[in-house]
């Protein structure tokens, strides 16, 4: 496995596991690798990929949580680059909020009340599609403070 795939391992070990940590700890986008890390485990190590989405979940809010309205353009940019890979509730859960909230902060309500919608049905999932792991990847409790906000955004 090349050097670019230190997030894709398909077995896990104490050794796997300390240079996963290793290379995390370097990485900007910690959220891309702990999402990838745990959908490639998801068959094989259920327990570590459902720790690794927990770790995912932890993580700092996105930019439409902060506010940081003079980054909402890039962050526009990269959600719908990144579409293509929304794989668990969780991911179109937090693609879905974060569109209805930077488009409610620039004054789109129709839109941003659509999306909000959709992160909501998400939020709803109860099984991730995996046959045998079908609680993994779904929206869990640690969500309910950006849910709220939708609750009140789909309902305005």
């Amino acid at each position: 496995m090349g050097t670019t795939e230190w997030f894709r391992n398909a077995s896990w070990s104490e050794v796997v596991a300390a240079q996963f940590e290793v290379k995390l700890a370097r990485a900007r986008r910690k959220e891309q690798y702990l999402r990838i890390q745990a959908s490639t485990l998801a068959s094989v190590e259920p327990d570590v990929a459902h720790k690794l989405l927990d770790r995912y979940l932890a993580l700092p809010d996105l930019v439409a949580m902060r506010c940081l309205q003079e980054q909402y353009a890039r962050a526009i940019e990269i959600l719908e680059k990144h579409k293509s890979l929304l794989m668990f509730p969780l991911d179109h859960f937090k693609w879905n909020a974060a569109m209805a909230l930077i488009l409610r902060a620039r004054g789109d309500r129709g839109s941003a009340r659509s999306f909000a919608g959709q992160a909501l049905t998400a939020s709803k999932v109860g099984t991730s599609g995996f046959r045998h792991h079908p609680h993994i990847g779904l929206v869990r409790v640690a969500c309910m403070s950006v849910i709220e906000r939708l609750n009140t955004l789909h309902d305005a």
